[in-house]
């Protein structure tokens, strides 16, 4: 467990104000936000790397804000691993044993359980200069496990790796939080990486939260446009509350759900629940409305479909085979059905 209550940290030219953060015990949470909003500052002052100048960390067994990192239970690893080039991987490896209470022999037992877990045994010997990113990534897992942590801090594991390193390091993410029942709160600004590995998620901005949650919230119901457009809701438009649910463009779209209490409102909905189907002639059906297809962009496992409607551009995901049975190209008539339960009024 890692609580953060009320946390202030300032540093020349950059401050986090006000961070109060809680993952539970077995919980896998995530910080994402754009690059200079404080993610990595906010670990590293979880981790004693940073000062504090108010507020309260916590771990499961108590108040650990003044404690020196190498007190505080808690595991790290890096973008860059920081692995020493001087040493090999056991050496590496090894060099946690300062930081722990337990015999070199216990060390070393552990060292190879980890080490044959994450499939690096191999690699005990290996210079590190000589590792690929995915096992460069194994080993910093390794050695950050072998100080026994309650908590993982992980800070951008995956961003430097290579598309196939990078999967194949969020299986092992999943699967360590899945069979060690460990506490992971990992930075990252990419949303399809929060949709894979965590629970719970918080989203940071100019060192401040704008919004926290479990995942499927945030990513569904954002309270803001700038939250919106960070963890992928292509389509935002400008919209009007109405009786039968709000004015877009001049059309009324339908919606469920409590509206928002302001005439200022952005109407929401994320490109995968996005409806495509051949133009029927005749009066539209609810929240269907005519359109062509303006562009088409393949991304490997969908297809993101631009298409310019009464109510504005909206973006569809299609899956390949969706796209194929569609049977449209850019520039041929499509209709667009945005379905009322996915709909999401935000402030604007």
């Amino acid at each position: 467990m890692i609580e953060v209550q009320n946390l202030d940290v300032r540093l020349p030219g950059f401050a986090l104000e006000n961070i109060s953060l809680c993952v539970p015990q077995g919980a896998f949470g995530a910080l994402i936000g754009p690059t200079g909003s404080g993610k990595s500052i906010l670990l590293e002052a979880l981790a004693g790397l940073q000062p504090v100048k108010r507020g309260q960390i916590f771990n499961h067994r108590g108040e650990i804000t003044r404690l020196p990192p190498e007190r505080r239970g808690f595991g790290l690893v890096y973008q860059d691993a920081a692995l020493f080039p001087h040493l090999n991987v056991r050496e590496n490896l090894l060099f946690a044993r300062r930081y722990t209470d337990l015999a070199k022999a216990e060390v070393v037992r552990e060292m190879n359980e980890l080490s044959e877990r994450l499939g690096i045994t191999h690699l005990l010997q290996r210079d590190v200069r000589t590792l690929s990113g995915g096992e460069t990534q194994r080993v910093a897992l390794v050695r950050a496990l072998l100080v026994r942590p309650s908590v993982l801090l992980l800070d951008e594991p995956l961003s430097a790796l290579d598309p196939v390193f990078r999967e194949e390091i969020q299986y092992l993410l999943q699967r360590l939080h899945q069979e060690m029942g460990l506490t992971m709160l990992m930075v990252t600004h990419n949303f399809e990486e929060v949709v894979m590995l965590a629970e719970q998620v918080a989203v940071i901005h100019q060192g401040r939260f704008l919004q926290k949650g479990a995942v499927q919230e945030v990513f569904t119901t954002p309270r803001s446009p700038f939250v919106a457009r960070f963890v992928g809701m292509k389509n935002l438009l400008a919209a009007t509350p109405t009786q039968d649910g709000v004015l877009v463009a001049g059309h009324v779209v339908r919606t469920i759900g409590p509206g928002r209490e302001t005439n200022n409102q952005v109407l929401g909905i994320r490109p995968e629940d996005v409806l495509l189907a051949p133009p029927h002639p005749g009066a539209p059906s609810s929240n269907a409305y005519p359109g062509s297809i303006s562009a088409v962009t393949y991304h490997g496992v969908h297809c993101a479909v631009r298409v310019e409607c009464a109510l504005g551009e909206v973006t569809a995901h299609l899956s390949p085979r969706e796209y194929r049975e569609l049977g449209c190209s850019p520039g041929d008539a499509v209709t667009v059905i945005l379905p009322a339960e996915k709909l999401c009024s935000i402030p604007a």
